[in-house]
């Protein structure tokens, strides 16, 4: 009996110190991805456009560089030189 109380006191343990962990990083982390900091764009060497669904944002990319915010714009082409959409920007 002894050896039981003792194991589900380990369990016990084990959980809380989990549960506290788990709570320690949602707490830390609900500022970082609930409210994260946006600043406002500044000059930079160039503007990195990384692929994905859509393509507004390489037309946002392009249209950052023509109001000046940098003088370069390097655009990734996840389908490549098939992709005949980016392949015209």
């Amino acid at each position: 009996m002894a050896s039981t109380d003792r194991a589900r006191s380990r369990v016990g343990r084990r959980i809380l110190r989990v549960s506290a962990i788990l709570l320690l990083v949602i707490a830390v982390g609900i500022p970082f991805y609930v409210c994260p900091q946006a600043d406002s764009p500044r000059h930079a060497d160039a503007i990195f456009v990384l692929g994905g669904y859509g393509f507004e944002r390489y037309r946002l990319g392009l249209e950052l560089a023509q109001q000046g915010w940098a003088d370069r714009v390097v655009a990734s082409n996840p389908g490549g030189p098939d992709n005949a959409r980016l392949t015209w920007y």
